[in-house]
């Protein structure tokens, strides 16, 4: 059922939606309760809603729990104002590293000379994310990780093809894209004119595709080992979400350097 819902939608089902198509499911026993059935699953294939403790250690439970409550209830109400200011703070922090590097390196139009070193500011300052799915608001289940960006391409339209301008770090450039090849993740994007994320089982890596104007840049971020094209199909969403949520900031940025880093607005 589950695959059926992910073939059909590229989405891993929420739990609502696994929910519903249980109660209206033809072979479930009458006296089988659909949300029982999932939470037993939820508890004994993925572990959530679980606590990690340690094998061989007496545990006061009434004060463990009791000291579990105080400090949720202390945090709970502030949790998502916290989350907000770390992540403001740390985007703000590397965005103005990147800035001051840049402007150290680039007068008002970028010289070719000065690209592999514009670019290479850009590619330290993106970094990985740590993939998960939100089950709850409280509840995450880890999916995998996505390394620091390990390379960066620039691509510009000449009319019939979309030429390679440039790239740094571990990557190797195509001269030349046909605007209508279905198969490049780098036209498909600028095709789009909206950011794409895609992935090479092969070379274990994700494409972040950025296009403004009559330019695309690529950010290459390595995956880990977990990741097929299964996994990505199923959790395509929440891996090009995630990218974006650790770079928010970042990719405001460079969406609007782009154009000016090539003589352009």
């Amino acid at each position: 059922m589950s695959r059926e819902y992910v073939a059909e939608h590229r989405s891993k089902p929420k739990f609502r939606d696994m929910l519903s198509r249980l109660e209206n499911h033809a072979e479930l026993p009458p006296q089988v309760d659909p949300y029982v059935w999932l939470f037993l699953y939820d508890l004994n294939q993925k572990n959530l809603y679980l606590q990690a403790m340690k094998y061989g250690i007496s545990i006061d439970w009434k004060a463990h729990l009791s000291d579990m409550l105080r400090r949720s209830a202390a945090l709970l109400s502030m949790g998502k104002e916290m989350e907000r200011k770390f992540q403001l703070s740390d985007m703000y922090d590397r965005a103005y590293g990147m800035l001051q590097k840049l402007f150290e390196t680039i007068s008002f139009t970028i010289r070719i000379e000065d690209l592999p070193r514009c670019l290479y500011i850009l590619q330290s300052s993106m970094r990985g994310a740590e993939i998960c799915y939100d089950y709850a608001p409280y509840t995450k289940e880890m999916i995998g990780m996505i390394a620091p960006c390990s390379g960066v391409t620039l691509y510009k339209d000449n009319g019939t093809s979309i030429k390679y301008v440039g790239g740094c770090g571990d990557v190797r450039g195509i001269s030349n894209i046909r605007l209508t090849d279905t198969n490049s993740y780098i036209a498909r994007s600028y095709q789009l004119k909206q950011m794409t994320l895609s992935y090479t089982e092969l070379k274990q890596v994700f494409y972040f595709c950025l296009p403004k104007g009559k330019y695309v840049i690529t950010f290459h971020f390595p995956a880990d080992a977990s990741w097929d094209e299964n996994k990505f199909n199923t959790y395509h969403h929440e891996a090009l979400h995630g990218i974006i949520k650790y770079n928010m900031m970042m990719l405001q940025v460079i969406d609007v350097l782009i154009g000016g880093l090539m003589g352009e607005r």
